[in-house]
């Protein structure tokens, strides 16, 4: 080892007589002791290296970040009509059929302002620096696994009825968990939800969700819960669903991304209007 290396493994406390050397004949580098000591001192760490599913995640997240311009809206809606048409719902319900859940509500609630706001139902081609606006609405939806994120995509929500979505869901939901699904589930994706509703025991009020490149946005939302709302100038208590909306600004402004958020808030605070056709 070279003096200044024997002088950086006296200071680190590192006995040369253990390290294996990685240079030329075996000559011990400088990073041979910074890896020696760090081994020494991370004895009580469990090392854990990306599997397949989170690194192609991150790979992708670490793209999307450094490459869109992210900008974030933070909002919340009133519930109370949303949780009431899931009930009648539920009501309805012919036995047999596949049951519904707040968020295949949701999802239906979200393709009619996906289709009427086309910037938001888009990818993007990168190298033509250009927006491919869909007619199909096709939702990657964020599932957590034991293998890491994955999203499955829902396709052509826009023309299924609440039923076939739920039991679109289902399967999907199926083997996603059980990691039987093909490459081909996962991609063409035009738009992403996220709900961490499940899971939620703290009161999440807010995100910044990561747009899944090359779409231009993505929707995160929350459990619902009583919160204190003004209704007619009046405090009382509701239900209330809060979300965050993120969008590639090189291709959304802000008033696009009010329009869509209006649009999404009379859904579900009016959701006869997104089951008209049921």
């Amino acid at each position: 080892a070279a003096p200044s290396t024997r002088k950086l493994a006296s200071e680190l406390d590192v006995d040369l007589n253990t390290v294996d050397g990685s240079g030329p004949d075996g000559r011990i580098l400088r990073a041979d002791v910074e890896n020696a000591h760090d081994a020494a001192i991370d004895d009580s760490i469990q090392r854990e290296l990306l599997n397949s599913v989170r690194a192609v995640m991150a790979e992708r997240m670490a793209h999307s970040v450094h490459t869109l311009a992210h900008s974030t809206m933070n909002f919340e809606m009133h519930a109370d009509s949303f949780l009431q048409a899931l009930v009648d719902l539920k009501a309805r319900a012919v036995e047999g059929n596949p049951k519904i859940s707040a968020t295949m509500l949701l999802v239906k609630c979200l393709a009619g302002p996906l289709s009427r706001n086309p910037r938001f139902n888009a990818t993007i081609h990168q190298n033509n620096r250009e927006l491919l606006l869909h007619q199909d609405v096709n939702l990657g939806v964020a599932m957590a696994t034991e293998r890491g994120l994955m999203v499955p995509v829902m396709r052509q929500i826009n023309d299924l009825p609440i039923t076939e979505l739920a039991q679109h869901m289902g399967d999907l939901v199926t083997r996603t968990r059980a990691g039987q699904l093909q490459p081909a589930e996962m991609s063409g994706g035009t738009f992403t939800l996220s709900n961490t509703g499940g899971m939620e025991e703290a009161t999440i009020l807010s995100t910044r969700p990561v747009i899944n490149a090359p779409q231009t946005a993505t929707l995160w939302v929350s459990k619902i819960q009583n919160r204190p709302i003004v209704v007619d100038d009046q405090l009382t208590v509701g239900m209330v669903l809060n979300a965050s909306l993120s969008f590639d600004h090189r291709f959304i402004d802000g008033a696009d991304a009010i329009a869509f958020i209006n649009d999404l808030a009379d859904m579900i605070e009016n959701p006869e209007k997104a089951l008209a056709d049921e």
